[in-house]
Formats: structure tokens, sequence, C-alpha cells
């Protein structure tokens, strides 16, 4: 990969796809991905350190980014029918470990992030508009238990 820098830092990755894979197997390849986080809450406690009064602070419950996923509209059911089927109540069987992946320019898999214990916790159809020259964009949210970047 050429880099536009001196120094032990690559340049930034360029991605220009995102796949989802569900348990190995690719369900679809999205234009945008947001929500990829995790964060804990902050603790405060009071305490006398050195004869002086302190706040400190410690890491409390973690929680994780529910990944929005949005792509133009495919006569794919794939995505449907596993929301279709926590709507139905089968949520402990629906849990499902993903990976986001990136893909460059090139379709090279540049980088990854597994999501441990997800399923849909919203889709959304296409804004329909008959006027309109717009791309028909459809929206799935992934409820998960745990991310991890692994590439």
């Amino acid at each position: 990969m050429p880099t536009f820098r001196p120094g032990p830092f690559p340049d930034s990755l360029q991605a220009s796809a995102f796949g989802l894979e569900i348990e190995g197997d690719t369900k679809g390849v999205f234009k945008k991905c947001s929500g990829i986080s995790t964060k804990h809450e902050i603790i405060t406690e009071q305490k006398v350190k050195g004869g002086k009064t302190i706040v400190q602070k410690q890491p409390g419950l973690l929680s994780v980014g529910d990944i929005t996923l949005e792509r133009g509209y495919t006569d794919n059911m794939d995505l449907f029918d596993w929301r279709q089927r926590i709507v139905d109540g089968k949520v402990a069987e629906e849990r499902k470990n993903c990976t986001i992946v990136l893909y460059s320019h090139d379709d090279q898999r540049i980088g990854e992030f597994y999501l441990e214990e997800c399923w849909p916790a919203e889709i959304s159809g296409p804004d329909l508009d008959s006027s309109s020259n717009d791309v028909a964009i459809e929206k799935i949210v992934l409820a998960c238990e745990r991310i991890e970047r692994k590439k």
C-alpha cells in the first residue's frame, strides 16, 4: 500500500463498501455503516489521597452501540425474514454472530468488526416517491452484545 507521508504510521484505510456476514455467510453489501462503538458509564467517588480529597473515576457498566447499515433496496429477503423471526418472538434462537467487513476500492478485505449475539432491532424499507430520481434505500439496525475489531 503506498504511503503519502514518512514515518511508522500508515495512511488511513479507505473503505468503499461494507459487507455483513452472518455466521460466515455474506448477506449483503452496504454503502453506509454507523454505530460501531463501546462505552463505559463513568462512576465517580471521592477519596482521600495524600491528605487531599480527590474524585476518582472508575469504569461502570459497558454499553455497546447499535449498528446501522444502509444500502440500495434489493429483492433479497434474507434480512427482512430474519427480522420477522424476531417479531415472531424467536429472539433466543435468532441471535447470530456477525462480521462487518470493510472492502477497499479493489474489493480487498481491509478491516473487520466482529459482532457477538446480534439480532435485527429495526428494519426500514425505502421512502417511496415516484417523482424522485433517488435510489431507494433500506436500513437495518443490529443490536449486539459485544464488538471486537479483528482487522
